[in-house]
C-alpha cells in the first residue's frame, strides 16, 4: 500500500529506522505466503501444520523438574540466536519482484485467447467481469451473448467461492487454541454502525485478504478460559480523577511556562505536568464537529495452567476492549459535542512479543493502513503482556511516518507487565509443566524484572519514541492484582508529564489505603518524587487466586473512560520534556520492612510540596483513616504494624525537618 504524497517525506526517526513499515512490508514471512496456494486445504490441517514439530521438540524438555527461574538461566548460558529465512524460495525470481503475479499471467492468458487456447475463466475465481468479456469473444464482438453467461456463471462462482473463504476463516479461527505451539495472531476489523465486519488470520490465505464475517465464533483460547470462572463487569472506581490531579490551564499559568521556556530562571517554576484543558468545561454549542477515530485493541492469551494456577480467571478478549472503549468514546462524544465516527480493529492472539508484532505490524494491520492514515484519533488499548506489543506496533508506525497527520494518539495501558510479573513466581512454575514454546513465552514476561535485558531496554526506547510524538500514555493497574504488581502496571520506572497513572479499587477497600494510593498517584503524576514507595508497600497488596482483579479490570469503563480524557482532554507540553529512567531491577531489588517507615516519610515530605492542594488537610485525613483502619487479612495486618508510626507520631513530627 502506497503512502499519501504529503506522507512521502521522512523524519529523523524514520530516516534512521531499518524497520519501517514501508521497508519491511516488501518481505513476508515464509508460512504466510505459502497459504496462497493452498485455499482448498482444510481448517484443521492449515492451522495445525506443526503438530509433528510440538512432538520432537517435546522429546527436547529435560526430564529434571526445573522451576521456570532455572530453567531461564540454563537457556541464558546455552542459548542460540537462530534468524528464519524471509525470502521466499518458493517463488520465482519474476513473482519475487512482482513481474509474474496472478494479474501478469491472466494478462498473457487473455491475450493468447484469440490464437485457440481456451480461457479457463472458471478456475479463476478472481478474475473480473472485463477479463472474462474479452476472452469470450477474442478478436470479433459478435459474441456478446456468450460473454454474459460466462458472467452469470463467473460471477455465481465468485459468490461460492467467497463463501467458502468465509466458512474456511471460521473454521480455521474455532481452531485455534493452545495444541498449536506457535504464535497466533488473528484480526477484525469493524465500523461502528455496520453489520459484521473484516477477518484477517495470520498464517492462512487471509492474512493479506481479509474476509467479511458477520460474527466472530470462540476460540479453544477463549472456551478453555470460560470454563475457570465467568468475566462480570465491573463498576469500581479508578483514581485519581484527572481533573482533580490537573488544574485547569489559564493565560497566568501560559505567560508563565513560555516565560520559563524563554528564559529559564529560578524564579519561574518550569512545566512538571500536564494540565487540563478549560475548553472542555464550556457549555455544548449547537455546531457539532465530526471526528474520524480509530481504535485499535490487543489482547494476548497465557498459557492455560499458569492462567489456572496463578490467575484464576479469564483475562478477556480484545473484543471486550474494543466494546467497552467504544461505548466510552460516543459517550465522551455525546458530552462534548463532537459526533464520532469509529472504526475499531481487535487484534487477538498468543505467543512471543517480537513474533506478534511482526504478525500485528507487517501482515494484519497492513490491511487496514488506510484507516491509520485517515483517522484524526487514534486510541490503542492493551492488557497485561500484549502492552509492550502495542507500544512497539505505536513506535514503528510513528517511525515508519504513518502518524505523522493524526491529530491526538493515546496508550491505554491495563495491568501490563512493564517491570515483569511479581517477583518470586517464576520459581513457582515448573519447567515439566508446560511445552517448550509455552516456557518461552512465560520466560519473556519474566526478562522485565531485569533492567539489563533486551526486553526492558526495547521497551523503554520505544516509550521514548511514543513520548517525543506527543502520544498521551495512561497506565491502569489494580491494587490487588494477583499476577501483575502495581509498580509494574505504573511502569514506576519511567516519568514524564505525558504519563497518566490511575488505580482501579474496589468498593471494600479500606480507607486508608484507597488516601495512600491515590496520593502516590497524585505525586507521580506531577512528576514528584515517592521515594520508592509504590515498590515497598506493593509486598502487602498482593491479590489472591480468583480473588484479585487482573481480568476484571478490563471490563470496567472508568479505564477507558480515564483514557480517553488524558488523551482528549488534556493540555501538549510548552517544552520538550526527556523520559526519566530510574533503574530498578525487580530481580536484584531487596524487599525489607524496615525499608517502608523510612519511604513513608520521604513520601510525606514531597506531598508538602504539592501546590493548588490542601496538603495538610490531605495528610491528617490520612492519618485519621490509618487510626481507625481494622484489618482483616494477615497481609494487611502486617501493613500496619509496619508503619505504626503513623498512629504514634504526630503529622508535625513526621512532616517538618
Amino acid at each position: 500500500m502506497g503512502k499519501p504524497e504529503s506522507l512521502q517525506k521522512s523524519s529523523v526517526e524514520r530516516s534512521q529506522s531499518s524497520n519501517s513499515i514501508s521497508s519491511l512490508l516488501r518481505n513476508r514471512f515464509k508460512k504466510t505466503q505459502q497459504e496462497d496456494n493452498k485455499q482448498q486445504k482444510s481448517p484443521q490441517t492449515e492451522i495445525a501444520e506443526t503438530a509433528e514439530q510440538n512432538g520432537s521438540i517435546a522429546q527436547t524438555t529435560e526430564e529434571q523438574d526445573l522451576t521456570l527461574e532455572q530453567y531461564r538461566n540454563q537457556m541464558k548460558e546455552q542459548s542460540t540466536a537462530s534468524q528464519e529465512d524471509l525470502c521466499h524460495p518458493q517463488d520465482g525470481f519474476l513473482n519475487r519482484w512482482g513481474l509474474w503475479g496472478q494479474e501478469q499471467q491472466s494478462n498473457w492468458s487473455g491475450w493468447m485467447g484469440p490464437f485457440g487456447r481456451k480461457a479457463e475463466t472458471q478456475s479463476q475465481t478472481n478474475a473480473t467481469s472485463n477479463e472474462i468479456e474479452r476472452n469470450a469473444r477474442g478478436w470479433w464482438g459478435w459474441p456478446w451473448s456468450a460473454a454474459a453467461l460466462e458472467n452469470s456463471k463467473d460471477q455465481a462462482s465468485v459468490r461460492t467461492s467467497e463463501d467458502e473463504r468465509v466458512k474456511t476463516a471460521i473454521d480455521q479461527l474455532s481452531v485455534l487454541g493452545p495444541q498449536i505451539q506457535r504464535t497466533t495472531s488473528w484480526a477484525f476489523e469493524t465500523h461502528y454502525g455496520d453489520k459484521g465486519g473484516e477477518l484477517s488470520i495470520f498464517g492462512t490465505s487471509t492474512s493479506n485478504s481479509p474476509v467479511h464475517c458477520e460474527s466472530l465464533p470462540k476460540t479453544q483460547y477463549e472456551n478453555q478460559e470460560a470454563s475457570v470462572e465467568k468475566l462480570e463487569e465491573s463498576f469500581c472506581d479508578v483514581v485519581p480523577d484527572l481533573t482533580y490531579t490537573y488544574r485547569d490551564l489559564t493565560r497566568r499559568t501560559k505567560l508563565r511556562l513560555l516565560l520559563s521556556k524563554i528564559c529559564p530562571v529560578l524564579l519561574v517554576p518550569p512545566e512538571m505536568h500536564l494540565y487540563h484543558d478549560p475548553t472542555f468545561n464550556q457549555p455544548l454549542s449547537d455546531k457539532v464537529e465530526t471526528k474520524k477515530a480509530l481504535v485499535i485493541s490487543i489482547h494476548g492469551f497465557l498459557p492455560f495452567k499458569m492462567i489456572k494456577s496463578l490467575i484464576g480467571q479469564p483475562t478477556g478478549s480484545a473484543d471486550v476492549m474494543t466494546g467497552k472503549t467504544t461505548e466510552c468514546l460516543r459517550e465522551w462524544g455525546r458530552n462534548h459535542g463532537v459526533n464520532m465516527d469509529i472504526e475499531t480493529i481487535s487484534m487477538d492472539g498468543s505467543g512471543r512479543i517480537l513474533e506478534r508484532v511482526n504478525s500485528c505490524l507487517f501482515l494484519l494491520l497492513d490491511n487496514w493502513l488506510d484507516s491509520i492514515l485517515t483517522c484524526d484519533y487514534l486510541f490503542v488499548a492493551s492488557h497485561s503482556q500484549t502492552v509492550p506489543v502495542a507500544i512497539h506496533i505505536i513506535s514503528r508506525l510513528i517511525t515508519a511516518g504513518y502518524l505523522d497527520n493524526i491529530e491526538k494518539a493515546g496508550l491505554i495501558s491495563i495491568s501490563g507487565v512493564c517491570l515483569g510479573p511479581y517477583k518470586g513466581l517464576d520459581s513457582r512454575l515448573s519447567v515439566r509443566a508446560y511445552t517448550p514454546f509455552e516456557n518461552e513465552v512465560l520466560m519473556e514476561l519474566f526478562d522485565f524484572q531485569d533492567d539489563e535485558t533486551v526486553q526492558s531496554k526495547e521497551l523503554v526506547r520505544h516509550i521514548d519514541i511514543l513520548l517525543r510524538k506527543n502520544v498521551k500514555l495512561t497506565f491502569v493497574g489494580s491494587m490487588d492484582d494477583q499476577f501483575v504488581p502495581l509498580y509494574s502496571s505504573m511502569c514506576a520506572h519511567l516519568n514524564h508529564p505525558n504519563i497518566y497513572r490511575c488505580v482501579y479499587m474496589k468498593d471494600d477497600t479500606p480507607a486508608f489505603l484507597r488516601q495512600l494510593v491515590t496520593l502516590v498517584m497524585i505525586v507521580r503524576n506531577l512528576n514528584y518524587d515517592d521515594h520508592e514507595l509504590l515498590v515497598e508497600i506493593n509486598s502487602y497488596l498482593q491479590g489472591t487466586l480468583g480473588a484479585g482483579s487482573h481480568g476484571n479490570i478490563i471490563t470496567n469503563k472508568n479505564v477507558y473512560r480515564a483514557g480517553i480524557a488524558n488523551t482528549l482532554e488534556t493540555s501538549n507540553s510548552i517544552v520538550q520534556h526527556c523520559l526519566n529512567v530510574k533503574t530498578i531491577n525487580v530481580k536484584k531489588f531487596c524487599f525489607n520492612q524496615y525499608h517502608l517507615p523510612w519511604c513513608l516519610r520521604g513520601f510525606l515530605q514531597e506531598v508538602l510540596k504539592l501546590r493548588n492542594f490542601p496538603a495538610r488537610k490531605l495528610l491528617q485525613n490520612l492519618f485519621d483513616a490509618y487510626r481507625q483502619w481494622d484489618p482483616q487479612s494477615k497481609q494487611h495486618k502486617d501493613l500496619k504494624y509496619t508503619i505504626e508510626v503513623l498512629g504514634k507520631s504526630p503529622i508535625a513530627e513526621l512532616c517538618m525537618d
